[in-house]
């Protein structure tokens, strides 16, 4: 496994190429969620395209399409703020994100073909530094480290603010950076704020309850004393840790192998795979008797789901999550 080092500039801030406004944002109620206050990273591998741009580098290129970005994404260059009821919202101040440039004596060969999948081998030296990434307000929203190898390939290191953009939200920021850094006039999906499509009623006002949200360790079946020993339940959100749990093609092909085809009326997807595996493991070990209601719980994003009502509007950059 390839091991480098990094050789690092001092970390810069990049603003907006232009003005733009000024103003304070509100997030969603989703956006707001206590799970999201932390700072999430995409690694992406690059080669040069033969005869490149004999005038520039991929670092100066994506430093200026960075900025020719956050015009468009303006809110990205503010600072995040709390106030009164425990809220966060974003100033919009123009601020802007922060840019590192770097190198390392390796090519991108040396990573494999194709790349690697995550955990990538010294990841740490692909990220430049955003300090205590479960700290988010006052600081900068955005990171981003070009690092350049031998022989001309790159690889970007992302790290945002999930407060400000999810997942599909963060890959779309990306990409009008590459459109922006490719010459084109304006990113090909122009972003959308509107958050507050996901912000509850004031005061709230429950016009219906699904038996799927109702609480499952209530009445005489569970005694105090059960509900104490329950380790998800005695456990506070804070003190949780979170973990990424890499599954390969390889692994999901070995999972199969456990099926019973004859219990299957069709056969089952990955997500179907995995989820089972999850469940069972995690309900093993967390001690739950076999007679023991447990609640499956997942997120779905909600782009493209919603055809009434208040459809996810294209260019959403936000976290429309929700949880069936």
């Amino acid at each position: 496994m390839v091991k480098f080092t990094a050789r690092r500039s001092m970390p810069e801030p990049v603003a907006p190429a232009r003005p733009t406004p000024r103003e304070t944002k509100i997030l969603s109620d989703v956006d707001d969620c206590y799970d999201l206050r932390v700072y999430s990273f995409v690694i992406e591998f690059f080669h040069c395209r033969p005869g490149g741009h004999p005038t520039t580098t991929p670092a100066k290129a994506v430093k200026a399409a960075l900025a020719e970005s956050l015009v468009y994404y303006y809110p990205i260059a503010g600072r995040l703020r709390e106030v009164p009821g425990n809220k966060l919202v974003v100033d919009c101040t123009g601020e802007g994100a922060v840019f590192v440039e770097a190198s390392a004596d390796v090519g991108l060969e040396e990573f494999g073909h194709p790349p690697p999948r995550p955990p990538y081998p010294c990841v740490e030296e692909l990220l430049c530094d955003a300090g205590d990434t479960t700290v988010m307000v006052g600081k900068p929203l955005f990171f981003i480290q070009v690092t350049e190898l031998i022989g001309g390939g790159f690889i970007l290191g992302f790290q945002a603010c999930h407060s400000i953009v999810d997942g599909f939200g963060m890959i779309q920021f990306i990409k009008s950076i590459g459109d922006l850094a490719r010459g084109e006039v304006q990113p090909a999906v122009l972003p959308v704020w509107e958050r507050h499509i996901l912000m509850a009623r004031t005061p709230p006002r429950i016009t219906d309850i699904d038996p799927a949200y109702t609480q499952v360790l209530t009445g005489s079946e569970y005694d105090a004393n059960r509900i104490v020993n329950d380790v998800m339940l005695s456990t506070t959100v804070e003190s949780m840790v979170h973990k990424y749990l890499i599954f390969s093609p390889r692994e999901i092909t070995h999972l199969r192998g456990y099926i019973v085809p004859s219990l299957l009326t069709k056969p089952a997807t990955a997500f179907e795979l995995l989820t089972a595996v999850m469940w069972r493991c995690r309900t093993i070990a967390l001690g739950y008797e076999v007679d023991t209601k447990v609640r499956l719980i997942f997120t779905i994003n909600a782009r493209g789901r919603w055809k009434r009502d208040f459809p996810i509007p294209r260019g959403y950059y936000g976290t429309p999550l929700y949880t069936p």
